[in-house]
C-alpha cells in the first residue's frame, strides 16, 4: 500500500509539533491503524491496495454513504468525534465523491490528533 499521508503530514506536524519519541513513519502507521480500527476496515485489503490510503478511505466513505453501510460510516465518524456540523455541512456543500474526499481528510486529521494526543500525554507522563 502506498501512503499518501506523508504529503499531508508536514502541515499537520508544523501546526502541532511532533511529540517526543514519535517519528514520522510511526506516526503515519499509527494514523492508518487508528482509521482501520475506527472505520472497521480490512487490514489485508489496505495492505494490498495500489492507491493511496486517503483515496482508499474516500472510496470506502463514498461507497458507504450510498449503500447499506451508511450507518457504519456514520458510526465511524462518531468514533472519531468528527462532529455532526462538519459532516452535515460537507454533505450539503459537495457532491457525493467530493464530500467523501473531504470527509476522508477530516477523518485523517481527527485520527492524527488522536494519535498525537496519545503520544503527547505519554511523552509528558500524564
Amino acid at each position: 500500500m502506498r501512503s499518501d499521508l506523508e504529503s499531508q503530514l508536514p502541515e499537520m506536524i508544523s501546526e502541532m509539533g511532533m511529540p517526543k519519541g514519535l517519528d514520522t513513519q510511526t506516526y503515519i502507521s499509527q494514523i492508518i491503524q487508528q482509521l482501520i480500527k475506527d472505520f472497521q476496515l480490512d487490514p489485508d485489503r489496505i495492505a494490498r491496495a495500489s492507491i493511496g490510503f486517503v483515496d482508499l478511505l474516500a472510496d470506502e466513505i463514498a461507497e458507504g454513504l450510498s449503500g447499506e453501510r451508511a450507518d457504519a460510516i456514520f458510526a465511524s465518524f462518531y468514533r472519531l468525534d468528527l462532529g455532526e456540523e462538519v459532516i452535515q455541512k460537507t454533505l450539503q456543500d459537495f457532491d457525493r465523491w467530493e464530500a467523501a474526499q473531504a470527509l476522508a481528510m477530516h477523518s485523517v486529521k481527527r485520527a492524527a490528533m488522536k494519535v498525537w494526543s496519545r503520544w503527547k500525554y505519554k511523552s509528558e507522563g500524564i
